[in-house]
């Protein structure tokens, strides 16, 4: 590092312009920024469940739905239904939305001299006039169709179904849905629900809830940074090392044309907490070396301490995001990779920009009072973890035993109660939907077939009846029920068609029925069985959901094919994913920091010993999950790499300098390295906390608890390190980096000279 150090020194003015220049260029790619809310987008590419839905959506124009709930004090009174008619009609005007059902856009089949009558269920003129009122209402209410479907059996709440199409802006059309209804029904409670509202709240919640918090985080940050380095310029610089890792970031997607996600929302939040380590670790050893030397001679005495462990601890971070590409979920790759490019960055410009502007700086020291308190603690701490070392590991290893038993308690599933507190306005929505209408998830049961012919029809029916009596099952609505209402409509008994001539006369009927597109495709060669599940416990509609496949996996010939697909389908598709994409990511990010280490080393078992601190935290941090209930989700499925990165960080920094002690007692180098390297890693730990539990104070579920555990992991790591490494590494033998590495770093130092 010595030719490197002075080659910061010597050209510190051209590397300040270089690095000014890259932050400009990516300046200009942050206008190719576009976000993306959709949460489909995070379904798991390749999944066949997934795959399904998709097909079987762009077959019936689209399988998810935006559900509207409409309570009054009479959903059937004329002024109500007036408004719900209108309502529709601007629903229906909305981009992206395919169709609309309602109590005003339903038909209605009665027979009249054996002829069969399809008109609607609400006249386009609402009687008002109490007798024709009272004859209208008790139709409603003994439409099958209708009640259950778009009003409850007591005529207090209706229901506005949008059917959206495959590739819908999520975003848009729900808030065009919500704009539409609340202008068309000013006086009426109304409720928005399905997993297109689900996901735009959870997006528009989860932004607001960084716009609103991360000023506040980025205060207790700069008052835990102050408090211990008492330094305001270097601080400055620091913090500026990471906004030009974000910049490249964020400026990197812009001009690939990557979409800006709900997930991307937290990279400068997440490149800060895992990037501010390489920049406090070389001011601190600066400050340090300050006390003695001029700023120039202060930078090379900190480079040649710190540059080692600081670069290679810098490139574990980046395979830990890199891991991510691992995934099966297409935004959490690009996450990965562009956290990737950031962190990267931000470890450039702490080894080049900062150290160059340190050595252009301020020629008096900072003051280290505060310093000089913590490395009094650190080393302390390191202390006892030599001195009590069978405790410590005793206690290590006890805690590891029940957070593994905690693992297999983690709750696996993406249930609407996992991302809404109780009582929030989303939450009360799904619940009023639950009462009102039996839920708001659907699952569809695809049946391909010719459905004209009777056998198939048949075996429709007994899906339709199978299901009816599955517990959890609010409602089944199927064209098997539409052919048998028509038949008894036209007085031929309620019953399925013998023939094909009968199913077609009975087809040619019911044309413009408004829901039989969600029934039957226009070839009439595949179906679909609608099936309303209730409730939002998620282990009673995953029960649901295998009792509907084994009804589906008991198909006759006469049907092609017989598969169970929707929402609630694919989450648990998502939730495998999620399951599968930690325990991948974790994996590749654990060999990736591991062989780092090993190489900064010269020794596979002290690159191990590195990752003991952070394998100790994760345990912890998953299996308090498991114990305390918390669900494993999209954002806590990246606790695991983003925990192994930055704690292996804080490791390789105290092992540095344990081997930079030189001979000694296990106590007399532990305490040496908590000294040196305990500032930096202590305040890079209080500064995460302070401003990932400021963030734990989201109203969503999932930034709440992603604050909250990001938090946990960083302190428990430092704790860790300071405790569990001197307890377990106090004799491994002295290494160095690589000199095939060295001479390369040190003829690209020499070179521009």
């Amino acid at each position: 590092m010595e030719s490197f150090a002075d080659l910061v020194v010597r050209r510190g003015r051209l590397l300040l312009g270089l690095s000014a220049i890259a932050v400009v260029a990516a300046l200009l790619g942050l206008r190719g920024l576009r976000r993306e809310s959709d949460i489909l987008a995070f379904l798991p590419t390749g999944d066949p469940q997934v795959a399904l839905f998709r097909e079987v959506g762009d077959r019936f124009g689209g399988l998810d739905v935006a559900l509207v709930g409409i309570e009054t004090g009479d959903v059937l009174a004329p002024e109500a239904l007036d408004g719900i008619r209108l309502a529709s009609t601007r629903i229906r005007s909305v981009r992206d939305v395919e169709g609309v059902l309602s109590l005003t856009e339903m038909t209605s089949a009665r027979s009249s001299d054996q002829q069969l009558d399809v008109g609607p269920l609400v006249p386009r003129r609402v009687p008002r006039d109490r007798a024709a009122l009272g004859e209208l209402r008790a139709r409603i209410l003994h439409d099958r169709n209708a009640v259950g479907t778009v009003v409850s059996a007591d005529g207090r709440a209706a229901l506005i179904i949008a059917f959206l199409a495959p590739a819908a802006n999520s975003r848009e059309v729900t808030r065009g849905i919500r704009a539409a209804a609340r202008a068309a029904l000013p006086g009426a409670r109304l409720a928005f629900g399905g997993a297109p509202f689900v996901g735009d709240t959870v997006a528009a919640q989860t932004e607001a809830d960084l716009r609103r918090l991360t000023p506040f985080a980025a205060l207790a940050i700069l008052l835990v940074l102050f408090g211990q380095f008492r330094d305001a310029f270097g601080i400055a610089l620091a913090l500026g090392t990471i906004f030009a890792g974000a910049i490249v970031a964020l400026g990197a997607m812009g001009a690939l044309g990557q979409p800006f996600t709900i997930v991307s929302g937290s990279l400068p939040v997440l490149l800060f907490s895992c990037g501010i380590g390489y920049a406090l670790h070389v001011l601190s050893a600066f400050n340090s070396a300050r006390e003695r030397l001029d700023p120039p001679e202060a930078v090379r005495e900190a480079l040649r301490e710190v540059g080692w462990p600081v670069l290679v601890s810098g490139l574990t971070t980046v395979a830990a995001f890199l891991s991510f590409l691992a995934m099966d979920v297409q935004p959490m790759r690009m996450f990965g990779l562009f956290a990737a490019i950031g962190s990267l960055s931000a470890l450039g410009f702490a080894l080049v920009a900062l150290p160059a502007a340190l050595a252009m700086g301020r020629r008096r020291g900072p003051r280290q009072s505060a310093a000089k308190t913590v490395r009094r603690l650190t080393r302390a701490i390191a202390t006892l973890g030599a001195r009590r070392r069978g405790t410590v590991i005793a206690v290590a290893a006890a805690l590891s035993a029940l957070s593994i038993a905690g693992l297999f308690r983690v709750q696996n599933d993406v249930a609407v109660s996992n991302f809404f507190r109780p009582g929030s306005e989303p939450y009360q929505a799904e619940a009023f939907l639950a009462r009102r209408f039996g839920g708001s998830q659907f699952v569809q049961i695809d049946v391909r077939g010719d459905m004209t012919d009777p056998a198939v029809l048949a075996e429709v029916a007994r899906i339709h009846r199978a299901a009816a009596k599955v517990e959890g099952v609010s409602d089944v609505r199927s064209i098997a029920e539409a052919l048998e209402t028509a038949s008894e409509a036209m007085g031929q008994g309620r019953r399925l068609p013998a023939t094909r001539g009968q199913s077609e006369n009975l087809y040619f009927l019911l044309e413009g029925e408004t829901a039989l597109a969600q029934l039957v495709d226009a070839r009439r060669s595949e179906a679909l069985v609608q099936v309303r599940i209730s409730g939002m416990d998620a282990a009673r509609i995953a029960r649901t959901l295998d009792h509907l496949e084994a009804i589906a996996a008991v198909a006759p010939a006469a049907a092609a094919r017989v598969a169970v697909t929707g929402m609630p389908a694919v989450n648990r598709a998502f939730a495998r994913s999620n399951v599968r994409n930690q325990m991948l990511s974790t994996g590749a990010s654990l060999t990736l920091v591991i062989l780092l280490a090993a190489c900064l080393f010269r020794s596979p078992v002290v690159g191990i010993l590195a990752a003991l601190p952070s394998v100790v935290t994760l345990l912890l941090v998953l299996g308090g999950m498991g114990w305390l209930g918390i669900a494993l989700d999209t954002g806590t499925s990246m606790i695991g790499s983003i925990g192994l990165g930055a704690g292996i960080d804080q490791a390789i920094h105290f092992l540095w300098h344990m081997r930079a002690a030189g001979p000694g007692s296990r106590e007399a180098t532990a305490a040496r390295a908590g000294e040196v390297a305990g500032p930096a890693i202590t305040a890079g730990a209080l500064m995460v906390t302070a401003g990932f539990a400021i963030l734990a104070l989201g109203e969503t579920l999932p930034m709440h608890y992603f604050g909250l555990l990001t938090a946990e992991a960083m302190l428990l790591g430092s704790l860790a390190t300071l405790l569990v490494m001197p307890a377990v590494i106090g004799r491994m033998p002295a290494a160095r980096p690589m000199k095939a590495v060295e001479r390369g770093l040190v003829a690209a130092a020499e070179e521009p000279s």
